[in-house]
């Protein structure tokens, strides 16, 4: 596994810190933005093991810088918390929403998406359980490769799926399901965010085994696909198959939840 980044701590950053809390001088913010660019370039490797050719370093970069800056004038030494514990999700919430922008999933995506949460909530409801992929591929008249092969072309909604990285009041990191808080827009329904976070929560618990772990290890650990595959000793692509059916799931249950 690979080591997470260290910022080098000296009595200058501290020095920093002190004045800028002081005097709010754009100066010195920007001496501090430097000393943790770094971060920047590290939080997008951890999300992309490989960069999709529709994505540019540099815009995703520019995003991450901007999180940065923003989580700057938010942080506040006083309470205790690491600057590099408060930053990371805000630089990750800033390249997420670069991304939602793109709009890049193509509408026959979206329509498979539907169509497989469509045969999941089917099963769901006569299994009284999560259904496992060999019976989700029946559900959907396909044989079991052919359901793998959606899987990975459906890949790309991870990134609007579990992408909001939220603080919540410690060194610990919740994911909250946004297409659920569009979901709940769309249909006007009011929910409160810790509402949202308890029914997910509830929602990964019901998950098969290797499904919990991935989706735990990849949004609570924040390890890379390749770190879980090795956990797990599967391949890379493996993962990323058992991931894209848990968010399918999750946004499946979700939905439903809010219907209720």
């Amino acid at each position: 596994m690979e080591p997470a980044l260290q910022v080098k701590k000296d009595d200058n950053a501290s020095e920093l810190w002190e004045q800028y809390i002081k005097t709010r001088d754009e100066g010195v913010k920007k001496k501090i933005v430097l000393k943790y660019l770094g971060l920047v370039k590290f939080v997008i490797v951890r999300m992309f093991s490989h960069l999709p050719s529709y994505l540019s370093m540099e815009d995703l970069e520019n995003s991450g810088i901007i999180g940065l800056i923003n989580a700057i004038d938010r942080f506040d030494p006083s309470r205790g918390i690491k600057f590099e514990t408060f930053v990371v999700p805000r630089i990750r919430g800033a390249i997420l929403d670069e991304l939602r922008s793109y709009d890049f999933l193509p509408r026959s995506v979206r329509t498979k998406v539907k169509e497989v949460q469509k045969a999941v909530r089917k099963l769901e409801k006569s299994l009284q359980r999560s259904p496992n992929e060999q019976e989700i591929a029946g559900e959907l008249g396909i044989e079991i490769d052919k359901y793998r092969d959606i899987l990975i072309s459906l890949s790309p909604i991870r990134f609007l799926s579990l992408s909001d990285v939220l603080d919540n009041g410690d060194e610990g990191r919740v994911a909250t399901n946004l297409a659920s808080v569009s979901y709940a827009k769309e249909n006007k329904i009011n929910i409160e965010q810790h509402e949202l976070k308890n029914i997910l929560i509830n929602a990964i618990q019901k998950l098969p085994r290797n499904e919990r772990l991935t989706i735990t290890l990849y949004y609570y650990e924040e390890m890379t696909m390749k770190e879980i595959a090795v956990v797990l000793k599967v391949s890379e692509s493996r993962i990323s198959q058992i991931h894209t059916q848990a968010l399918i799931k999750l946004r499946s249950s979700i939905e439903q939840a809010l219907k209720d």
